[in-house]
């Protein structure tokens, strides 16, 4: 869908065509309400602090999908994880969790040699 079309519709329209192509990352009944309620908030022309509260529940909303994507114990029982030496920082960085929903727990460096032999393999061929 291009902007165009996008920005013609209505806001009811655009609040569930964005709930309906965000729903499948979601995993449980909090996050598609915590979605609902962001999504409200950005199209509430009548409050002065939509875009904040947009923001601020959209994060929210994204460190709940990191964790249900990335539980701690499978992210501390990969061979690449190094718990955090700052002081006040979290046991498990964003970093990390993405870096496990990226490559599920294996190694990157050994995913991206994979990557490289695959494509070595399709270029031969």
């Amino acid at each position: 869908m291009k902007f165009k079309q996008f920005k013609l519709m209505s806001n009811s329209a655009k609040k569930a065509l964005l709930f309906n192509n965000l729903e499948g990352l979601l995993s449980s009944d909090f996050q598609r309400e915590l979605l609902k309620a962001s999504l409200d908030n950005l199209f509430d022309h009548s409050n002065k602090l939509r875009f904040n509260n947009f923001a601020f529940s959209m994060r929210e909303l994204s460190r709940h999908i990191l964790h249900s994507r990335a539980p701690d114990s499978d992210v501390m029982s990969c061979t690449w994880y190094v718990e955090p030496k700052e002081k006040g920082q979290a046991k498990i960085t964003r970093k990390q969790r993405i870096q496990y929903i990226i490559y599920g727990g294996l190694n990157p460096d050994f995913v991206d040699r994979m990557d490289l032999e695959i494509l070595s393999v399709y270029l031969i061929f």
